[in-house]
C-alpha cells in the first residue's frame, strides 16, 4: 500500500491548486474526485446583476 503526505479530496479549482503546491514543496499527495472527470463539475465566475 502507498504512503501519501496528504490526501486532497475533491478535484476543483482549490483542490488542484492544492496538489501543485504539495507538488511543489516534494510532498506526495493524492486527489479523491467522485466524479468521472477532475473539475467536471467545476463553476467558476460570479453573476452580474442588472438595475434595468
Amino acid at each position: 500500500m502507498e504512503k501519501y503526505d496528504a490526501a486532497i479530496i475533491g478535484g476543483g479549482s482549490a483542490g488542484l491548486a492544492a496538489l501543485k503546491r504539495l507538488s511543489q514543496l516534494g510532498k506526495q499527495a493524492i486527489l479523491l474526485e467522485a466524479g468521472s472527470k477532475v473539475g467536471a463539475k467545476n463553476i467558476s465566475g460570479g453573476i452580474l446583476y442588472s438595475k434595468n
